[in-house]
């Protein structure tokens, strides 16, 4: 009986380590912000951000200033010049809004350019870590920071150090 549970045991034990995985993740964020061309990127948009919303700040103000004419003079205008001021207003408001979607919305112009900047840059990240990856047989890679809820790593499968030695950096 006792060969029996030991050979049980045994073959579980064999089983289970047919099955193991190694496992090692990487924080992108680190590598990219030590990347050059990411720090370039970001100030490309950061520059291209900064001159629309300055023109989304301008659209709004001449809507704050129409909204402020208009109630000044309200008492002053028939009831169709109040109507042509409040559709004037009401088109400004919704041209500026558009305006604003249209650049930073979901699908906006911003989103458009980050995808065209940055994730070539995440890519080639992701590419080295899967390259030593492969190399030093994991199966399995996590992206930490794009994973915020872990309770505990173990430093020793931290691989960012060698995936910024695989990029020069």
């Amino acid at each position: 009986m006792k060969k029996a549970m030991l050979g049980i045991f045994i073959s579980v034990f064999v089983w289970q380590l047919g099955f193991s995985q190694k496992l090692t993740y990487f924080e992108s964020a680190t590598i990219l912000d030590e990347m050059p061309a990411f720090s370039k990127a970001n100030k490309e948009l950061d520059s291209i951000a900064k001159i629309w919303n300055t023109e989304i700040d301008n659209k709004f103000k001449r809507i704050d200033q129409l909204y402020k004419e208009y109630v000044k003079n309200e008492s002053g205008l028939s009831p169709e010049s109040r109507k042509k001021k409040q559709e004037e207003i009401f088109n400004a408001e919704k041209q500026a809004n558009d305006f604003k979607e249209k650049k930073f919305g979901r699908d906006g112009d911003m989103a458009k350019l980050q995808e065209q900047k940055i994730k070539p840059l995440q890519d080639q990240v992701f590419g080295a870590a899967k390259a030593l990856a492969k190399e030093m047989g994991y199966d399995y890679v996590f992206d930490i920071s794009m994973e915020g809820n872990w309770v505990y790593l173990n430093e020793d499968y931290d691989i960012t150090e060698m995936v910024k030695a695989k990029l020069g950096l």
